[in-house]
């Protein structure tokens, strides 16, 4: 979750930057082996998590109403507004969380 919310603030900052951004996928399966998870503390990463969550939550307090339409192309589901992104946080944080 950590390194998906590093993912959802470069997506903010680049929907923010320029008009309808050509999006990356995310590349979770890869970053298991490239950030070495497990070796990571789990807790250490849990307070990354949380550092994360809210630089993200003070970007998106701080837009503007006409910003949340703002958007980029997903190369696989096709354009998405910053609103789109929020609602996938929090769906994926809520099921994460209640699991």
């Amino acid at each position: 979750m950590r390194d998906t919310e590093e993912q959802f603030m470069n997506r903010f900052q680049n929907i923010i930057a320029v008009d309808e951004p050509k999006l990356v996928a995310a590349q979770a399966a890869r970053w298991s082996l490239d950030r070495q998870y497990i070796r990571n503390d789990g807790f250490e990463a849990l307070e990354a998590f949380k550092r994360r969550r809210k630089e993200v939550l003070e970007l998106l307090r701080g837009l503007k109403p006409e910003q949340w339409d703002r958007g980029g192309i997903h190369p696989t589901r096709g354009r998405m507004s910053i609103k789109d992104f929020v609602v996938i946080m929090a769906d994926t944080t809520r099921t994460i969380w209640n699991n």
